[in-house]
C-alpha cells in the first residue's frame, strides 16, 4: 500500500511597509530581540516538518 506525503509549501506574505507600526524601516526587517521579524515567521516553518519549501513574497524596490 501506498503512503500518502503529507507535505505543502508556505507562502509568506512580507512586502508591506508596516505603515500602521511606523518607524523608518518595514515591519519584517524591524529587530525584535536582536533578529529581524521576518527570521521568526521563518523560524516556525522551518520547524514544522510537513512544509517541504518555503516562498517568501517580496517587494522588488
Amino acid at each position: 500500500m501506498a503512503t500518502i506525503s503529507k507535505r505543502c509549501h508556505a507562502v509568506l506574505p512580507s512586502a508591506g511597509m508596516g505603515v500602521r507600526l511606523g518607524g523608518d524601516q518595514p515591519k519584517q526587517f524591524r529587530h525584535l530581540a536582536g533578529k529581524p521579524m521576518l527570521l521568526y515567521a521563518l523560524d516556525a516553518f522551518f520547524r514544522c516538518p510537513e512544509v517541504n519549501s518555503v516562498w517568501i513574497g517580496m517587494s522588488p524596490a
